[in-house]
């Protein structure tokens, strides 16, 4: 096992029964990251705690309690079938819990600086702090352009000395000589980006077909896959027509000036790598309207499985099947409403991308971790990007950064995206996300309101981002990338110790804050409060329980406190912060915490398919002193199956037995990747495909000399073998999934083990 952990040993029978368990825990050296002890006196303790926590004192113990069964005094042990009865048994006995150690303070003595509006459940739209890493070009930092500054007029100059390099190391750019295509009419093999500068200065834009040539000219290998029907819907639309009428043009005069602003490579930012890029939002917006003409070579395909996320528009020009056509015009207005604002008058500011990878060493050890649990407080509204202002904001990520932001997605992540959309960028050259990384972005600005989620998206008018800006011209606003794993239709599976593992690994990746060097310490965002709410929730199966325990244990290791919206969900909020209140007053510790979710984990597995307590019940439980009935099932009806994203048929763990498979995504830095046997997409269905039979028009184009059909992709050593994007494999399920990254954390465990 691996450095720190417990190590559980379970016996399964042929029922999937546990038949025996035995735990033993080996010493381990205390960390420096996880032991930090607060300052704050008792007086303060009292101080920090909310008006909400006072109401919940007392009385609140007693109506969680009510809310489940009363325990017999003695505990009872796990039922057997008749088959197994003379097998040992489950004792859920559990010993209390230990009381945090004298020295530590609890984690309500961080004073939080956040109050409520009068009669509003909001928090005051306050800086709590947050402040941001230098930009500074170095070994570890790529700068695109210039510094900026809140008071210069004109947008950041280009940094570096114009260069091509066409390798997997760095975004294959449109203006790069080795970006050819075959002109059958010469029998040549000519520079695809004088193509398109030669068809964009000539470009007239009347309506979709105009757009659609065009595309199409760049990506004639498409013509027969790509359809264009969402861009024709909207279109259909006079107003919005007219819109683009005015607005198309200038987009192609601006992804023209790609050669101007954007004359060096821009690096991949890769797995297991710690790297920051610096662009500016003119850069950014150079980029984008390239995506816009899907100019991007090599990112309409995939060898077998890509690594980056798509990044040209014709999936946003596309209908899918199950696709709602009025979210795809909402997506699409936002996408307009920015060009517009951006080719009237191009933004002055810069952005920061950092792709963190934790190391190894800088995991804590959550089972034995002393470190006091921080400050967290709940509220039932406001959202994120509203009342988030000053603090670091979590953006509920795919690995594949973006999600389904260019298909059919529109929750969480997308959204942002969309109402943002300088995020785009990041999709150009972030790798997919491993379980130990995360992209946080410093500087990203909002360009439009919203109304809705989901099936309801709809896009409500434009926005203007008063954000004030840092000493290097970017907004002081920071989103953090972290994605969770899906859990949809396996929900039982996220209660696992190790799948616990990766998600409190996973959070911490993004929440923890290098030791900046002497000279540059009060430029980083130490202690910034994180906003978020139910992080992997929703269509990815998620537990809200059982997620924001595991954000506030993460935030309290990063020495963070915690905001969390539950978006519009009462009883969550007021159960949650019950939750925290008791867990405070009773002076818990990280540790302890994991403590009681490795004891949950063990109650699941024995009640299988009876009735069982919520989570945060069980912990109100277990706070008290209590266990969780064991009643016998005579009652039982289809309610008594309900747990908090629990399905019935998934009570069971079992084994997750895998043979030579182990998922490279979930690998730590330094682990050799075995081969997969099976390709896994990593996008779990967020980008549709298009539908077959989906045929483009293929009308010659009147934009230029040279026909459509006399135009090919210049043959490659590298396009052997290509697949198209539609030709790739079907994805895992999600349980064989789960089954992989169970795998990969037992090698990470017994690679990295003393």
């Amino acid at each position: 096992m691996g450095r720190g952990l417990r190590q559980t040993t379970l016996s399964f029978g042929p029922d999937r029964r546990i038949l025996t368990s035995s735990t033993s825990t080996p010493p381990l050296p205390r960390r420096t990251h996880s032991t930090t002890e607060a300052s704050s006196t008792a007086s303060s303790s009292s101080t920090a705690s909310s008006s909400s926590s006072k109401r919940t004192s007392g009385a609140s113990g007693a109506s969680l309690l009510a809310r489940t069964r009363t325990l017999p005094p003695s505990s009872s042990a796990a039922r057997t079938s008749s088959s197994h009865a003379k097998r040992p048994k489950v004792s859920l006995g559990f010993p209390p819990l230990t009381k945090a150690p004298s020295s530590s303070s609890p984690a309500s003595s961080t004073k939080m600086d956040i109050d409520l509006k009068p009669g509003k459940d909001v928090p005051l739209p306050e800086d709590l702090g947050a402040t941001f890493p230098p930009v500074k070009a170095s070994k570890g930092h790529t700068c695109l352009c210039h510094p900026s500054s809140p008071a210069a007029p004109d947008p950041p100059k280009p940094f570096g000395t114009p260069i091509d390099i066409w390798d997997s190391y760095h975004v294959r750019m449109p203006t790069s000589p080795k970006n050819q295509y075959a002109n059958r009419r010469t029998d040549s093999v000519e520079e695809r980006w004088k193509l398109i500068t030669h068809t964009l200065q000539r470009m007239q834009f009347t309506d979709a077909v105009d757009l659609q040539r065009v595309v199409l000219r760049f990506n004639p290998r498409y013509r027969s896959r790509w359809n264009f029907k969402a861009l024709q819907a909207y279109c259909a639309d006079k107003t919005r027509l007219k819109r683009l009428q005015r607005v198309v043009p200038k987009i192609a005069h601006l992804a023209l000036r790609l050669p101007e602003l954007c004359p060096t490579p821009i690096p991949i930012l890769s797995r297991d790598r710690n790297h920051s890029l610096t662009l500016s939002q003119a850069q950014a917006a150079c980029l984008l309207a390239n995506a816009f003409f899907c100019t991007f070579p090599r990112r309409n395909a995939s060898k077998g499985r890509s690594t980056l996320p798509s990044i040209n528009f014709n999936s946003l020009f596309a209908a899918f099947s199950g696709s709602i056509p009025a979210v795809a015009e909402a997506k699409l207005d936002c996408i307009v409403n920015y060009f517009e604002r951006v080719t009237s008058t191009l933004p002055g500011g810069v952005i920061t991308f950092h792709r963190q990878a934790l190391a190894v060493d800088n995991i804590p050890d959550w089972e034995n971790s002393s470190c006091p649990l921080t400050q967290m407080k709940c509220f039932a509204h406001g959202t994120i990007e509203d009342h988030g202002i000053g603090m670091s904001q979590a953006d509920f990520a795919n690995k594949m950064i973006g999600g389904g932001v260019l298909g059919r997605g529109a929750v969480q992540e997308e959204i942002r995206f969309l109402i943002c959309p300088e995020l785009l960028v990041s999709r150009l050259f972030t790798e997919v996300l491993l379980p130990h990384e995360s992209l946080i972005i410093t500087g990203v600005e909002q360009f439009s309101r919203y109304t809705g989620y989901s099936s309801t998206f709809r896009f409500a008018g434009n926005h203007v981002d008063t954000t004030p800006r840092d000493e290097w011209g970017r907004r002081k606003t920071q989103l953090i990338a972290i994605d969770a794993l899906v859990f949809r239709g396996r929900a039982r599976y996220q209660y696992d110790p190790q799948l616990v593992k990766r998600e409190l690994n996973k959070a911490f990746a993004g929440l923890w804050v290098r030791r900046p060097p002497r000279e540059h310490a009060t430029r980083f965002p130490v202690n910034a409060t994180f906003a978020t709410g139910n992080w992997g929730c929703g269509a990815f199966g998620g537990d809200p329980h059982l997620k924001a325990l595991l954000q506030w244990m993460a935030a309290s290791c990063a020495e963070r406190n915690l905001v969390y919206f539950t978006f519009q969900d009462v009883e969550l909020k007021e159960l949650l912060q019950a939750t925290v209140h008791n867990i405070q007053k009773k002076g818990w510790t990280v540790g302890n915490l994991y403590t009681a979710l490795e004891e949950y984990s063990m109650y699941l597995l024995e009640r299988r398919q009876r009735r069982a307590s919520s989570l945060l019940e069980f912990v109100n439980l277990r706070l008290e002193g209590q266990q969780p009935s064991h009643d016998d099932d005579d009652d039982d009806d289809d309610d008594d199956d309900d747990v908090v994203g629990v399905d019935a048929e998934e009570r069971g763990l079992g084994d997750h037995v895998l043979e030579d498979e182990a998922m490279e995504d979930a690998v730590a830095p330094g682990v050799v990747r075995p081969p997969l046997k099976t390709e896994i997409s990593g996008d779990f269905g967020a980008v549709a495909r298009v539908s077959e039979g989906a045929e483009a028009t293929t009308t010659a184009a009147t934009t230029s000399d040279t026909p459509v059909d006399d135009i090919e992709d210049a043959p490659s050593p590298e396009d052997e073998g290509e697949k198209d994007a539609d030709d790739v494999e079907e994805s895992l399920d999600d349980d064989e999934v789960l089954k992989l990254e169970r795998a990969a954390l037992d090698a990470l465990y017994a690679k990295y083990g003393d």
